[in-house]
């Protein structure tokens, strides 16, 4: 082999060895120029300013019934109040802790189970129906995190589908739901009987 020879294969690996480091390099501007662009969507709320916005919004933004005509405002008794408890995330034994405090605290609880959904919910949302909008509201009122969303079962059934939002309920010791803290309507509520289009009720065993 020729000096020529070994000065070009040389040449050629060294040629060879740049190009990769380019290569490399280029890869690593573009991602992080893309990791910048994200950091900078996110720090001026482009992306999740929906969810962001939903979370300021009265009940996270779904549309709540109001409490019907006439309603005085006083608290529903708990034992009146059956609730079924859904778990709609991977935290295994979810919805039985919750099941289980809420029978502390006297409501009429009927079972637990998984929320027949392939994805993870994130959000907490307490189902029920148009006969149990006052219910709903006591209920609802021990969460921090739940929506309340209406659907067309006609049982008063209520169904806490927890979400990945859900930490814990409020102290029992908590004067917003001490049971002389009157029941409100939600803002922007809208009367029961004007809502159409509600979404079908989640299988169950119906309660009267």
């Amino acid at each position: 082999m020729t000096d020529s020879q070994h000065y070009d294969e040389r040449e050629a690996r060294k040629a060879f060895v740049r190009n990769r480091q380019r290569l490399v390099f280029s890869i690593a501007s573009v991602v992080l120029v893309v990791a910048m662009v994200l950091a900078l969507l996110v720090f001026y709320g482009v992306i999740g300013k929906s969810r962001k916005a939903d979370q300021t919004k009265p009940n996270f933004g779904v549309t709540a019934p109001c409490l019907p005509d006439g309603f005085d405002g006083k608290r529903i008794d708990p034992s009146q109040i059956h609730v079924r408890t859904l778990n709609g995330t991977d935290s295994s034994g979810l919805a039985r802790a919750v099941q289980d405090e809420l029978e502390n605290r006297g409501y009429a609880t009927t079972a637990v189970a998984d929320y027949p959904s392939d994805t993870v919910v994130s959000r907490t949302t307490i189902y029920f129906g148009a006969n149990a909008i006052p219910e709903a509201y006591t209920l609802g009122s021990l969460f921090t995190d739940a929506a309340l969303q209406m659907d067309d079962r006609q049982d008063k059934l209520i169904d806490v589908v927890l979400g990945t939002s859900f930490y814990d309920l409020k102290d029992s010791t908590d004067p917003s739901i001490s049971d002389d803290s009157p029941l409100g309507n939600i803002s922007g509520c809208v009367a029961a009987a004007s809502m159409q289009n509600l979404p079908q009720a989640i299988q169950h065993d119906a309660v009267n």
